[in-house]
């Protein structure tokens, strides 16, 4: 059996809906909601008429673990804004 060759850029495509895939899942089982992440969806199966991606199903752990990284970033983030807002009261909001 002969190995397809793929090329970088469809690797990263790739790499990118399985993610989006991934997100769309843990947003459907109730781990967290992106609105941004829903529209975009949205707006692409219109551009491509289909939803195949709604019927995408991820193991528990997947789902999981797409929350904790979207749940510790979130919360890395806002510690930063929050020192960085302490450090320097005056700063444009």
């Amino acid at each position: 059996m002969q190995k397809k060759v793929v090329s970088s850029r469809e690797g990263v495509i790739a790499t990118n809906w399985d993610a989006i895939e991934s997100k769309w899942c843990a947003i459907r089982k109730g781990y967290y909601s992106d609105a941004a992440l829903e529209a975009f969806l949205d707006s692409y199966s219109k551009l491509i008429h289909s939803n195949s991606y709604l019927n995408s199903i991820r193991a528990p752990f997947i789902n999981r673990g797409t929350y904790t990284r979207i749940h510790s970033i979130e919360r890395i983030v806002f510690a930063f804004l929050t020192q960085s807002l302490k450090a320097n009261p005056h700063a444009t909001r």
